[in-house]
C-alpha cells in the first residue's frame, strides 16, 4: 500500500510595507508637538519646586531670626554701626558683622542661603536672601508697627554684591538690586514675624509700602 504523501504549501508571503516620506514626516511633526507642548510643562514643574524650596528656606530663616532675637533683647541682626543710614556717607559705613555670618549658629543647614534659581550665589554673594536695610542699624522688633506685613528679606539678584538692600533710595534701586521676578514673575519675601509668601513686586510697594517699618 503506497503512502499517502502530504503536501505542505505556503501561503502567499507577506510584504512589509514601508513607511512613505509623508507618514514620516506626519511622525516627527507629532513629535515635535508633543515635545512644545511637554517641555515648557515640565519646565514650569521645575521651577514650582524651586519655589516651593525658597519658601522653605526663607520660612526656616525666619525660625532661625526669632532665636536670634531671643538672645539679642529683640533686635534685628546688626550688620552696621547704631545710626540711620543718611546720617554719614555712604564711604564712610563700616560693616560690624556680615548678616549671614550673623545668622548661621541659628541655621540647621547652610543650604538655606541660597535659593535653586540663583546661579550666582556662593560664587557672587554668599546669600541669596539680604535684609531690609532698615532693620541693619540696631533695630529693635518693638519698632515695626506691622511685623505681619513688613518685608525683613528679599532675594537678591545673582550679580548683587550687597549684604542689605535700601528701599530708602526708592524703586529703580530696588529692582537693580532684588531678583523681583525670580520666580514666576515674583519673588519669595519673608515678613518680619517669620511667615514666607510669594508675591509681585509692585505690590511690596503698593497699596502699602511693606518695607517701611513704621507707617503713617
Amino acid at each position: 500500500m503506497a503512502r499517502s504523501s502530504h503536501c505542505f504549501s505556503r501561503g502567499p508571503m507577506r510584504t512589509r510595507r514601508a513607511f512613505t516620506l509623508i507618514e514620516l514626516l506626519v511622525v516627527i511633526a507629532i513629535i515635535a508637538i508633543l515635545a512644545a507642548i511637554l517641555f515648557p510643562v515640565s519646565g514650569q514643574a521645575r521651577e514650582a519646586a524651586r519655589k516651593a524650596t525658597c519658601l522653605s528656606n526663607q520660612r526656616q530663616l525666619g525660625q532661625a531670626l526669632t532665636l536670634y532675637q531671643q538672645d539679642a533683647d529683640e533686635r534685628f541682626p546688626q550688620t552696621h554701626p547704631t545710626a540711620t543710614p543718611w546720617t554719614f556717607a555712604e564711604d564712610e559705613i563700616t560693616v560690624v558683622a556680615p548678616w549671614r555670618e550673623l545668622m548661621e549658629p541659628y541655621v540647621r543647614s547652610k543650604r538655606l542661603f541660597q535659593c535653586p534659581s540663583d546661579t550666582g550665589a556662593p560664587t557672587w554673594h554668599p546669600s541669596t536672601y539680604a535684609p531690609n536695610g532698615y532693620t541693619v542699624y540696631g533695630t529693635s522688633l518693638a519698632e515695626v508697627q506691622w511685623p505681619a506685613d513688613t518685608i525683613y528679606l528679599g532675594e537678591l539678584h545673582s550679580g548683587s554684591l550687597v549684604d542689605d538692600f535700601s528701599p530708602w533710595n526708592g524703586e529703580e534701586e530696588l529692582r537693580d538690586t532684588l531678583a523681583t521676578r525670580r520666580h514666576s514673575d515674583g519673588a519669595v519675601y519673608l515678613f518680619v514675624d517669620g511667615h514666607a509668601s510669594w508675591m509681585p513686586f509692585e505690590r511690596t510697594l503698593a497699596p502699602e509700602n511693606r518695607y517701611l517699618l513704621n507707617r503713617p
